[in-house]
């Protein structure tokens, strides 16, 4: 679990109709680059507002070397300042949202089969009456595929055997739904992550400045001294 804005609307949304968040993780899952969630875990994106399109500005951190780590299991993983890269996701979720309970469910899903084909059916199958998820399910995009081929057959098994669907409520809205902006949006982190990856980089190494890109003012990678970001 990590602190970006679709974790702390969750959050928001539990508290409001008086129920206890509860987050299961997949730490013996492998991080896939090419898959974009997983790939927002280990190059964060930082909201910076809106520009006066009404566009989103985002700026992006890396705290892993994705290259090398990309196939690894999520637990084997260090940031580039040696931390456990789970240990860092939990570290800023717990400075921020200490309401959340949760739990590693590796074992547990790895017992119902080894991709989700296999472990699909049992997860949604807790929702019956042990739980209500929190959840949009996309049907165009990068997620129409498993929405199509895993999700849907999953829950048609399970209301054959038990007669009725698991409970699943959509947790964001739908205005501009799986657009790139909306995505981008909903995976992105709050300022103080930014300052805290800052505090653990070695030597600062990449800092953010504006830059002239075609006569706009654009976001752009820039090696710099820490006291150049200070003074723009």
């Amino acid at each position: 679990m990590t602190p970006n804005a679709e974790h702390n609307h969750f959050v928001k949304i539990a508290k409001q109709v008086n129920l206890k968040p509860l987050g299961g993780e997949y730490l013996e899952d492998k991080f896939v680059k090419r898959n974009i969630d997983k790939l927002g875990l280990g190059k964060i994106s930082i909201f910076r507002g809106k520009n006066k399109n009404g566009k989103g500005m985002f700026i992006h951190r890396k705290i892993i070397d994705i290259k090398k780590d990309d196939g690894k299991k999520f637990s084997e993983i260090k940031t580039l300042w040696g931390e456990g890269f789970v240990d860092f996701h939990h570290r800023i979720l717990k400075s921020c949202s200490s309401e959340i309970e949760i739990f590693d469910a590796s074992s547990w899903l790895m017992s119902k089969g080894r991709n989700p084909k296999e472990y699909y059916l049992y997860f949604l199958t807790l929702f019956v009456c042990h739980g209500i998820l929190f959840e949009n399910l996309l049907t165009d995009g990068y997620e129409k595929k498993f929405t199509n081929e895993i999700i849907y057959p999953a829950i048609e098994k399970i209301k054959k055997l038990f007669g009725i669907k698991p409970l699943i409520v959509q947790l964001l809205p739908q205005d501009g739904e799986g657009s790139k902006d909306w995505y981008r949006y909903w995976t992105s982190y709050p300022d103080f992550v930014e300052k805290e990856i800052e505090k653990c980089l070695p030597n600062n190494g990449h800092d953010i400045c504006m830059k002239k890109v075609n006569g706009s003012q654009k976001w752009k990678w820039k090696k710099v001294k820490i006291i150049l970001q200070k003074k723009l």
